[in-house]
């Protein structure tokens, strides 16, 4: 029988603070790359210096493992 193990995290951001900041410029570096407008690029990147953001994020892991035979 596979055992598994389940890890959940939640996480919050608020506009300007540097996890905000740093998908700002994550957005900045690959928007050649993406298929998104210039205005949308500059929209999310105003939105995430702004301090009246809130940005939630909610991971959640599982990991199978089975004794070797």
């Amino acid at each position: 029988m596979a055992q598994h193990c389940l890890h959940t995290t939640t996480e919050t951001w608020t506009g300007a603070d540097p996890g905000c900041r740093l998908l700002a410029d994550v957005i900045t570096h690959l928007r050649p790359r993406l298929n998104i407008t210039n205005a949308d690029a500059d929209r999310f990147t105003d939105l995430m210096t702004d301090p009246r953001v809130l940005l939630g994020s909610y991971e959640r892991r599982v990991i199978h493992a089975r004794p070797r035979r």
